[in-house]
């Protein structure tokens, strides 16, 4: 989970579910099981903006291309 560990793959995978599936997304029930989950673990979460905190992009930043380059044929910028 992105509060929790923030990987590149994690980063990757939340962009690619938003990115291709969205249409298909109740966004409502998303953020409600992320919330009840998140209280469950003990884990703070106010909004979006929890994910994309500075410090938890720049953890992100430097594993991007080398956990994701092996994986990927074609590599999204960060």
């Amino acid at each position: 989970m992105l509060l929790e560990r923030g990987r590149a793959r994690d980063y990757y995978d939340a962009w690619r579910l938003l990115k291709e599936k969205r249409a298909i997304l109740d966004l409502a029930t998303t953020v409600k099981v992320l919330k009840e989950k998140c209280h469950h673990k003990g884990l703070r979460y106010r909004g979006i903006g929890d994910f994309l905190r500075r410090e938890r992009i720049q953890e992100a930043r430097p594993y991007w291309e080398r956990e994701l380059r092996k994986q990927l044929a074609e590599l999204p910028s960060f």
